[in-house]
This record gives C-alpha cells, sequence and structure tokens, in this order.
C-alpha cells in the first residue's frame, strides 16, 4: 500500500483525463478476466498490476505516513542494542 510508481511508469497527473481514467479501469478489468480465464483452465494466474496511475502530493504524504508509521512500528519491535553486546 505505501509503494508508489516510479520514474517513467507514472503518467502525468496534466494528462490524465477522464478518459484515461475510464481506460485505465478497463485495462485493469481486462487483466483480472485474463486471470480469471487461466484459472479456470487450471493454470495458475499470474498477478495483474494495476495500470498507473498519476501520483498526487496526497499519495505521497500517505505514502511518507505509512512508511513513518511503520519505522515507528521496527523501532519499538526491534529496540537498538544499547548495552553494545
Amino acid at each position: 500500500m505505501g509503494d508508489l510508481p516510479k520514474g517513467s511508469d507514472v503518467p502525468p497527473l496534466t494528462e490524465w483525463t477522464p478518459e484515461v481514467q475510464a481506460l485505465a479501469m478497463v485495462v485493469d478489468r481486462l487483466a483480472e478476466v485474463a486471470n480469471a480465464v487461466v484459472a479456470g483452465a487450471g493454470g495458475k494466474p499470474s498477478r495483474a498490476r494495476p495500470y498507473p496511475r498519476p501520483v498526487t502530493a496526497f499519495d505521497r504524504a500517505r505514502a511518507k505516513r505509512i512508511r513513518e508509521a511503520t519505522d515507528d512500528m521496527v523501532a519499538q519491535l526491534f529496540p537498538a542494542n544499547s548495552e553494545g553486546a
């Protein structure tokens, strides 16, 4: 959930229109249908990767909050050994 797409995988927000959003949703659903067909034929479907969406400031802030909460939890569960052992 905290992972954001990187680099050229991310479409610019200025080019993200309602039509592009609809097409992205179609692409996502087609991938799910393809996986259902593979599973129905007895195969092991691959992981359907969603079409990349633009990353907003809100997305970056949410990812940062999740990362910080995770780091805090890890620090509480595995405190640094201050005894030098």
